[in-house]
């Protein structure tokens, strides 16, 4: 319903939200369309004060206008310049990522305008592209409700705002002038990929921690069109620390000027070392995932006689190895237990039993009749061909050795990976002489007391550096490269003579009967 304030017509409600309530409307007086904001709520009406109080003493192309706060009936009123066109958020909504062309001059607007309201000594604290709106002259920066005027202090002490936009100090209530232009970067690269960079995110924790490692695709992962040096300001821009950012909006807006300018080098995310995630709930190992930047792959699952359902039996790759943010890790996870079923051999046994014993009482019951029948030939057992015995003296064998008498006796053996460790049985899952069906499943090699190091042909000495529980460092002292690995009991050595050419630790390996 139409309402008159003063000089102003309100005529619709075109948007509403926790802090009060937008109209259209016009100035009667000059005819000139015009937007106001009704606050609702007097919790927010300091909001909404020191909107106007700013807003009125601005006059910047790229700042929305404020024509005149009034109060009409109690309610305070915001009497605004109103943008037909709508949001920055609509057209990403509706349209996707923008061409990096067009993004630039966005940018450079919102940073003009940064630039003005910082010299003023006020910081916005709520860049993101529902607050911008698009106008035939360009865009315009709105919403200066959270905005904070650093009177005396170079930062701001509270922490209101968007956390998909928000600076790491911004987010722990020390928002400062640069914590604008880390907003920007984020806006310029949600503009370039039609993805804000932390897309998901559930918790403020899980925030800082991606802000903190920096867990997030390049730009160009995600849009290939991007220019390198596109990539390397919107980079400079989203930087962890302060110091690594633009110093002010104006030099933000000379690094976008520079068409093209000097290589931007692109900080590489770290690699990330794989958890350990084997006897580990689901559910927890995706949270973890989440965390760390690292994708959950393809998931399988498989009966295990010793592992509780729903819980990581394998994993690849293995803990300890290095791979790049977002990389994926596939998982194995535990049925529990194999619901054993009767084979068709023991059906048939159970039949021939039933039948034997069935005909066996019915001429009993005729002889008691007086009436002789003469009994059917017994049948001849059924015999399964092919249960064979688990050979004996197979601990304290090389695996190779354990293998071939494996074979000899009819069984299939799961040939190890290529990176076990040589070593002998130490025990196996299976008691000797018992007879398996060698049909229903499979021998499998397993490592129980140390992992491999990879073999490499050396010339320079090497060193062995403890890292935490289990976990060691294997470095060539003269390339610098560097092996991870975890074993159970990691050895004395702490330095490996240079003229070593392979490097080999003794594994002790059980042999494990799985079922297929």
């Amino acid at each position: 319903m139409a309402r008159q304030i003063g000089q102003y017509l309100l005529e619709e409600i075109i948007g509403s939200g926790g802090f009060g309530r937008v109209w259209r409307g016009k100035d009667t007086l000059t005819g000139i369309p015009i937007a106001a904001k009704e606050a609702m709520d007097t919790r927010h009406l300091n909001r909404y004060r020191e909107e106007a109080r700013i807003l009125l003493t601005f006059n910047h192309p790229h700042i929305l206008r404020c024509y005149q706060a009034l109060v009409h009936d109690q309610i305070f009123y915001v009497v605004m310049e109103f943008i037909p066109e709508g949001t920055l958020a609509d057209r990403i909504q509706k349209k996707g990522p923008i061409p990096y062309q067009e993004a630039i001059t966005i940018a450079k607007d919102i940073a003009s305008a940064l630039d003005y309201a910082h010299s003023k000594g006020v910081i916005h604290r709520d860049i993101k592209p529902s607050n911008i709106f698009l106008s035939g002259d360009g865009v315009k920066l709105g919403d200066f409700g959270i905005a904070r005027l650093l009177e005396i202090s170079q930062e701001a002490s509270t922490r209101i705002g968007t956390p998909a936009y928000m600076a790491l100090e911004h987010i722990q209530g020390k928002a400062c002038f640069q914590s604008d232009l880390y907003s920007l970067g984020v806006l310029l690269y949600e503009m370039l990929t039609g993805k804000v960079p932390f897309e998901g995110v559930t918790s403020e924790t899980d925030l800082v921690e991606r802000i903190q490692k920096r867990r997030f695709y390049p730009p160009r992962k995600l849009n290939p069109a991007i220019p390198p040096w596109l990539e390397g300001i919107v980079l400079k821009a989203m930087a962890v620390h302060t110091c690594d950012r633009y110093a002010t909006a104006k030099e933000f807006i000379e690094a976008l000027d520079r068409i093209p300018p000097p290589p931007v080098p692109i900080p590489e995310p770290d690699e990330i070392t794989v958890p350990d995630w084997i006897g580990k709930n689901r559910q927890d190992v995706v949270r973890e995932a989440r965390i760390s930047g690292i994708k959950i792959g393809r998931v399988t699952e498989e009966r295990n006689s010793q592992v509780v359902k729903g819980l990581v039996i394998k994993q690849n790759p293995m803990p300890g190895s290095k791979i790049p943010p977002m990389e994926s890790v596939d998982l194995v996870i535990s049925k529990g237990k194999r619901k054993h079923a009767l084979t068709p051999v023991l059906i048939g046994l159970a039949v021939i039993m039933v039948s034997v014993g069935g005909y066996y009482l019915i001429q009993q019951l005729n002889k008691q009749d007086g009436v002789g029948v003469i009994p059917p030939p017994i049948p001849p057992a059924v015999e399964n061909k092919n249960l064979v015995k688990v050979p004996d003296g197979l601990v304290g064998l090389t695996l190779d050795k354990a293998n071939d008498e494996l074979r000899k006796a009819g069984f299939e053996v799961k040939e190890p990976p290529s990176d076990l460790f040589d070593g002998k049985v130490k025990q196996i899952s299976e008691p000797s002489d018992k007879m398996l069906d060698k049909t229903a499943g499979v021998w499998e090699a397993k490592v129980i007391t140390a992992a491999r190091v990879e073999e490499r042909v050396v010339t320079p000495a090497r060193t062995v550096n403890e890292l935490g529980k289990g976990h060691w460092e294997y470095r060539n002292t003269s390339t610098g490269r560097v092996k991870y690995w975890v074993w159970d009991n990691p050895p004395g050595i702490k330095t490996i003579p240079a003229k070593t050419e392979k490097v080999k630790v003794p594994a002790e390996i059980e042999l494990v009967w799985e079922g297929r």
